[in-house]
């Protein structure tokens, strides 16, 4: 174990612009980074949430030496990011179209998120229980008893419908209890049969 002055805390927030305003406040989501001030916070986020999916450019705040060391790294691995897609994002930042994006994305998202979590009730009753999202573009839901997320898969896929196995995001080899089900992309109809199969297959 280091000593605090050697701690180092790494905040990854790819989503902390879309919280939903019935249910967060912007102070809600506040960086750890914004009241650092001791250097101990390495901040990550990315455009690929707010601006578009396509544009994979990540970006990151930390002490400079740092900085060096993972550009360093980076170019050792993939040379460099395609330097079209930094520019559309530099200017899209400077001429405030990632602000002005913001509130629209929130509103989208918190109506899709209703969407979800009402076709969830109407379809499979409190089978699922779940923290009702404060942001994102996720439903962390836990599975009813005897459930496991990959058996429940292999089902899903049978019946023609996807989500993400929660176990994926245990390094201790738990989390088969729970599943991730995404309503970014998907259109309020599409969403409304996708939690229909989901109840076929957990029927």
């Amino acid at each position: 174990m280091g000593r605090a002055a050697d701690v180092l805390i790494v905040e990854d927030d790819p989503y902390g612009s879309l919280y939903f305003e019935d249910a967060a406040t912007e102070a809600d989501t506040r960086p750890i980074r914004a009241d650092d001030a001791d250097g101990r916070v390495l901040y990550l986020s990315t455009f690929s949430k707010t601006l578009a999916p396509g544009f994979r450019v990540g970006w990151m705040v930390a002490p400079s030496s740092l900085i060096e060391r993972f550009e360093t790294a980076k170019q050792s691995t993939d040379l460099t990011s395609g330097i079209l897609d930094q520019h559309v994002v530099y200017e899209a930042v400077r001429r405030g179209v990632v602000a002005k994006l913001a509130p629209q994305l929130r509103a989208l998202y918190g109506r899709k998120r209703d969407t979800m979590e009402q076709a969830v009730r109407r379809h499979l009753g409190d089978r699922l229980t779940w923290p009702s999202p404060k942001g994102g573009f996720f439903v962390w839901a836990t599975l009813p008893h005897g459930q496991t997320d990959m058996e429940l898969l292999d089902r899903a896929l049978e019946q023609g419908v996807v989500f993400v196995v929660g176990s994926a995001f245990f390094v201790d080899g738990s989390g088969h209890d729970t599943i991730r089900l995404s309503f970014s992309a998907p259109s309020p109809d599409r969403i409304e049969e996708g939690i229909k199969r989901l109840a076929a297959a957990l029927r």
